[in-house]
């Protein structure tokens, strides 16, 4: 007699769906975990980025006495602030190729401006491209690599309508270089640099990488042609959600909310105010 046929058990179709079903569920639950998770490695990143700017400005100060300019007039033969500290961040090598007798859009500083220094760049920020062409040339398609950090040379508008930020009131301006001992207001309540990833201005090499706060962070604007950029990038700003990450003259890292009264965000953004800022801002 032949031995019976024993039947093999197997998914049905309906079996297959309903597991595929389950796994899609988990998935959709699971993406928001994900995401968090790596936006929460992304904000370390960007913190520690300006912890090590915080530092390279401090060890610029010990050697110098004085803070980096926070911005030149373009045509000027001068450092910007991020170029001035790049020795401090280990990359003297590429502090050595730059031509500092001619403007840094001369073509002379062509391939140095186009490194890409990931110590500049916000991991959260989109990066269609780490290129950009600079509004000091429009005319030429030369194209220079992208900060994430702008230096702040103070305020205006924040304490009153109309108010100007002439002279200056910030820790790093146009006009002179500052010490330590000019920032009566304290080192840890001025600030030095913060984010800025979407400001005209926004290239490492850029003299006029800086800005004076003229509005809440993270406030929107309409783009401008032919360069898309508005005022969030043009203050400070980031694409974290509800603020941004500053760097103070003490060298501390904090995240300012969006929401923050504009008086403290004034008086962090100068130097001899005189203004009292309560701890935890």
């Amino acid at each position: 007699m032949k031995p019976p046929i024993q039947s093999r058990s197997a998914f049905t179709l309906i079996e297959i769906l309903i597991v595929v079903f389950v796994i899609a569920v988990l998935m959709a639950l699971m993406m928001p975990a994900i995401q968090a998770t790596r936006e929460s490695a992304r904000r370390t990143q960007c913190s520690n980025n300006l912890k090590q700017i915080g530092v390279a400005l401090h060890l610029y100060h010990d050697l110098n006495s004085v803070l980096p300019r926070g911005g030149w007039f373009p045509t000027t033969p001068a450092h910007s602030w991020c170029s001035a500290i790049l020795p401090y961040l280990d990359q003297k090598g590429v502090y050595n190729q730059i031509n500092v007798n001619v403007p840094y859009t001369d073509a002379a500083n062509t391939t140095v401006g186009k490194i890409v220094l990931p110590i500049f760049l916000c991991p959260t920020a989109p990066k269609p491209t780490v290129l950009r062409r600079s509004v000091d040339v429009p005319s030429t398609p030369q194209e220079y690599a992208r900060s994430c950090y702008a230096a702040i040379s103070g305020e205006q508008g924040l304490r009153s309508p109309g108010a100007t930020n002439d002279p200056e009131r910030g820790a790093m301006m146009y006009e002179s270089s500052v010490s330590f001992t000019q920032i009566t207001d304290g080192i840890s309540q001025t600030m030095l640099a913060g984010e800025a990833p979407e400001g005209a201005n926004s290239l490492w090499m850029s003299v006029r990488n800086t800005l004076d706060q003229s509005a809440p962070i993270n406030t929107k604007a309409i783009p401008e042609t032919p360069y898309v950029f508005t005022d969030f990038g043009q203050e400070i700003s980031s694409h974290h959600l509800h603020g941004a990450f500053v760097v103070l003259a003490d060298g501390s890292v904090h995240f300012l909310m969006q929401k923050m009264e504009n008086s403290i965000l004034a008086a962090l953004c100068s130097r001899q105010g005189g203004d009292v800022i309560n701890e935890g801002f």
